[in-house]
């Protein structure tokens, strides 16, 4: 059931609590998801008082935002597929 409702859930955006803003581009997401795959973002949800927490948002300076995607992918897919352009 997980396997086709986790990946199904990263385009509900009725579930997208959370963004993440690289390189201009916003990545709607889930807190849930990323809290439970990391422990750096389960962290910063624990601190109400964090600007990123307020503003249900962090911004990511030191990435590109097909990285950003590809960490999506695995989070959400369990899986990430680079092309040629996001190999480097």
């Amino acid at each position: 059931m997980w396997r086709k409702a986790l990946p199904a859930a990263r385009n509900m955006t009725e579930l997208h609590d959370f963004s993440l803003l690289c390189g201009g581009k916003k990545f709607p997401c889930s807190k849930f998801i990323l809290g439970a795959a990391s422990e750096v973002f389960r962290a910063m949800f624990a601190h109400k008082e964090t600007t990123e927490v307020k503003k249900n948002m962090v911004v990511i300076e030191d990435s590109t935002p097909d990285a950003v995607e590809l960490f999506l992918q695995l989070l959400y897919k369990g899986e990430a597929k680079m092309s040629p352009d996001t190999a480097g």
